[in-house]
Order: structure tokens, then C-alpha cells, then sequence
């Protein structure tokens, strides 16, 4: 297996530049596209949860790209963008249009790790698109989504919530509308976790990691590596 090779981007969509950072190497067997929110302030010099998922992934040898729907400086000025869905969906929609358009990451499987809000964007733009190939969503949210994305999803999701979410209830209402094959975890917030803080689950939560590698290896399918012509 070659080494990942990390590089920071900068990717054009919905009238603004995304911040992402890639890790790739030509044998990863699959990229994950993973979903980042930026830390407040004051931490910004921690790994942020997505950071945290993606790095958990490069050890396992796949491809990542950890990209902001939001920046930093969109969150200081207006905190309530976070709950803006049309505008989230958006940006990933072009995220993915991005995606497709390289050449040496398009054909890779791709699976969508998203968290918080952003899981309600993700399933109305997969609710219009096959790829990616499986999703897996961190904490609740589904709700914001819509009912008619919730029925019309075709990929193939799971979700890991705190059971400590006090959305909890809303969440558990709002995944009966799926039609997908699906999958729920209800995790428990660790005990080193800091007071209100664990709700949406890191890779370190008991059995939330081998979930995830469970799900990945069960929902994201094998890479076809191109036929060597024979002179």
C-alpha cells in the first residue's frame, strides 16, 4: 500500500471557495468524502471532529477529502448558517460535480461521512443522485431534510446517534420514512467527554468505529483497477 499523500485544496462552488484537504494514494481502495465543521473559537488549534474521522480512515488506507461546507469567518459573522440547508445542499452538490470532473479520484468508490446539519443537506442531494455509493451519518438532523428527501433517498445510510441526543426522539420519527436499507447505532458518550459535548459521535466512541469499518466494508464497493492492455 503507497503512502497518502496530503495536500490542501481549494474548491470552487456556489459563488465561493471551499477549504478541503486531501489525502490520496493511486491504490486507496475508496475515497470518503467527509463532512468537516470548523472548531470555535479559541480551539481552533484542535483536530475538529472531522479531522478526527478522516485521520481514523487514512489508517486504514483510505482516500480522504475533509472538506467545510462553512468557513470559519461564515460561521463567526452568523452562527444560524449552520441550519441555512438550501445553501449547504448546494455547496455539496457542487462538491460533487467537482468530484466527478477528476480524473484520478471519480472513479474511486465514494462513500459521504457527514455530521450535525449537514446530514440534512446530504440527503436531499443524494435524494437526486446515486453517488455516492453509502452514507454515514453522525448524530440526528435527519428531520431538517424533508420528508420527500427522507422517502426518495436511494443510497444506502448509516446513522450513529448519542442516545444522550435530546433530538433523539425526532430522529428515530423521521428515519421511518426511509426506503433504504439502513442501519442505527445509539452510542454512548464517552466518559472522558467534556460536559455536553459527545453528541455527535467520534471515532473513539465505544463500538462507533467498527460500525463505521463494518459498514464501509459491507456498502462501498470493490475497486476495479483497469485491465492492462497486452501488446
Amino acid at each position: 500500500m503507497l503512502k497518502l499523500r496530503h495536500m490542501a485544496l481549494g474548491i470552487p462552488t456556489a459563488n465561493t471557495w471551499l477549504h478541503a484537504q486531501l489525502a490520496h494514494a493511486p491504490d486507496a481502495p475508496g475515497l470518503i468524502l467527509v463532512l468537516d465543521i470548523p472548531n470555535p473559537p479559541g480551539r481552533e488549534h484542535l483536530a475538529s471532529l472531522g479531522q478526527q474521522w478522516a485521520s481514523r480512515l487514512q489508517r486504514q488506507g483510505y482516500a480522504t477529502l475533509c472538506a467545510r461546507l462553512l468557513g470559519a469567518d461564515e460561521l463567526a459573522r452568523d452562527p444560524d448558517q449552520m441550519y441555512g440547508i438550501p445553501l449547504l445542499a448546494q455547496r455539496l452538490a457542487g462538491l460533487l460535480t467537482w468530484l466527478g470532473h477528476q480524473a484520478f479520484l471519480n472513479t474511486l468508490p465514494l462513500a459521504l461521512l457527514s455530521q450535525h446539519t449537514f446530514n440534512a443537506a446530504a440527503l436531499r442531494v443524494l435524494a437526486q443522485t446515486p453517488r455516492p455509493d453509502c452514507l454515514i451519518c453522525l448524530g440526528s438532523q435527519a428531520g431538517l431534510a424533508g420528508r420527500v428527501a427522507l422517502q426518495e433517498l436511494t443510497t444506502p445510510c448509516s446513522w450513529i446517534t448519542s442516545r444522550h441526543d435530546p433530538a433523539l426522539a425526532a430522529q428515530l420519527h423521521a428515519l421511518e420514512h426511509l426506503q433504504v436499507p439502513y442501519s442505527l447505532l445509539l452510542a454512548e458518550q464517552p466518559d472522558s467527554a467534556p460536559p455536553g459535548e459527545g453528541l455527535i459521535p467520534g471515532p473513539g466512541c465505544p463500538g462507533v468505529w467498527e460500525q463505521v469499518a463494518d459498514w464501509l466494508k459491507t456498502h462501498l464497493p470493490e475497486r476495479q483497477l483497469p485491465l492492462r492492455s497486452i501488446a
